[in-house]
């Protein structure tokens, strides 16, 4: 995966360079959290749509592209990662699997109720990410998120570097692994499947998974 130097925003799109001197242009960029687990490291990536690709019609969006990802076991690494990342690639939305009513009720824990907590503490301690913005996938039913992510693989609307942390989770699922006790072995599908949030369109047939994406409930 190519290193990044920095991205710039004009006029509406996002100029990513690299040090290779290439760019990447796009339209929305976006970062995917998975949390940490007792199976793996926590992980993030973070997503580009690429301006120059023509829509595919099948998921009614242009190809999406992984920009950059790191995995890291401690969350105050974890969290210093991300914060250089969105910084050199502009970003400033972040997808997670957490429940927003759950975490601002006072007396009641939640799985992932920690992770927002500790992550917003962090947040608060840097002035340069007052703009960054932690919000809930749209997609929280597993079995839904990979039976997302396999249809635009098929269509070609992911590019995923072969090189990657991603690329080697991904090549290893097998069918069994789309059941809900198998998602903590794979954080880096999980924060695709978070990313991937913007760039979805609900009115797009998913067969099976149309009625559980539009009527998702939060997982814990």
């Amino acid at each position: 995966m190519k290193e990044i130097k920095e991205t710039v925003k004009h006029g509406g799109q996002f100029i990513v360079k690299y040090e290779d001197k290439s760019i990447f242009l796009a339209s929305k960029i976006v970062a995917g959290l998975a949390w940490p687990t007792e199976e793996k490291d926590g992980y993030f990536c973070v997503l580009g749509d690429s301006i120059r690709e023509k829509i595919v019609p099948e998921v009614e969006a242009r190809p999406v592209e992984v920009l950059v990802e790191e995995e890291h076991a401690l969350l105050p690494a974890l969290f210093s990662g991300l914060a250089e990342q969105v910084k050199k690639t502009n970003c400033t939305t972040i997808y997670a699997q957490f429940n927003p009513a759950v975490v601002n009720k006072v007396g009641f824990d939640g799985t992932n109720k920690s992770f927002v907590l500790a992550f917003n503490d962090f947040k608060k301690k840097r002035y340069s990410l007052a703009l960054l913005s932690l919000q809930p996938a749209l997609i929280t039913d597993w079995l839904v998120g990979c039976l997302t992510v396999r249809k635009w693989q098929k269509e070609g609307a992911i590019k995923i570097s072969h090189d990657s942390i991603m690329y080697g989770q991904l090549k290893s699922m097998v069918t069994n692994d789309r059941k809900r006790t198998k998602q903590d072995r794979f954080p880096a599908m999980t924060a695709l499947i978070c990313a991937m949030t913007p760039f979805i369109n609900v009115n797009v047939s998913y067969g099976l998974g149309l009625r559980a994406v539009t009527q998702a409930k939060y997982a814990w």
